[in-house]
Order: C-alpha cells, then structure tokens, then sequence
C-alpha cells in the first residue's frame, strides 16, 4: 500500500502530514505479514493505517462522523477485524 494509494482509497486523512502517513503505514505493514494476510495484505494495512490515524492526535478532524465505539475502537478496527477472521479463521466448510 503506498501513500498514494491510501489518499485515493481514504479521502478523509487528506489533511494528515504525509510523513504522519507514512510512519502509520510502516507500523501497519509490520502488523500484517503477507504470509497470513497473502491477496488481502493492501486491505489489512490500509484499515489498520486508517484506525492508527482516526484515534491519534489530530484524528478528531479527519475520522468519519461516527464517534469512537468503547474501547476505541473505529469502523477501521472493525473492517480490519472482519478481515481478520477471513486471512487467519482457519479451515471453512462451505
């Protein structure tokens, strides 16, 4: 995921520093090893950049108008964890 691709797909950070993003991006991409993540990586990363950047200083401004669930948890974190569950949810009988 890059920087790029992250403004384009998120619109709501436009006004987080790029370093801000890229620094978030860095951590997200260390939480999310493309061995578990494989196809889905780019999603993990950017869900997780996106909660990072929503429940830190400045995201008050840039986090959609839903407010901050207990726990602190965003709708980031919770598409993140759907996501989750699919990468590393173990074998499926459909």
């Amino acid at each position: 995921m890059t920087l790029a691709e992250f403004r384009i797909l998120q619109p709501e950070f436009h006004t987080a520093p790029d370093e801000t993003v890229e620094a978030n991006l860095a951590a997200a991409e260390l939480e999310t090893p493309a061995d578990v993540w494989g196809d889905k990586r780019d999603q993990g990363i950017r869900y997780l950049t996106a909660h990072m950047l929503a429940v830190g200083p400045s995201g008050m401004n840039a986090r959609k108008k839903a407010p901050l669930e207990a726990h602190g948890n965003t709708m980031y974190w919770h598409r993140r964890q759907r996501l989750l569950r699919q990468v590393a949810g173990g074998a499926y009988v459909a």
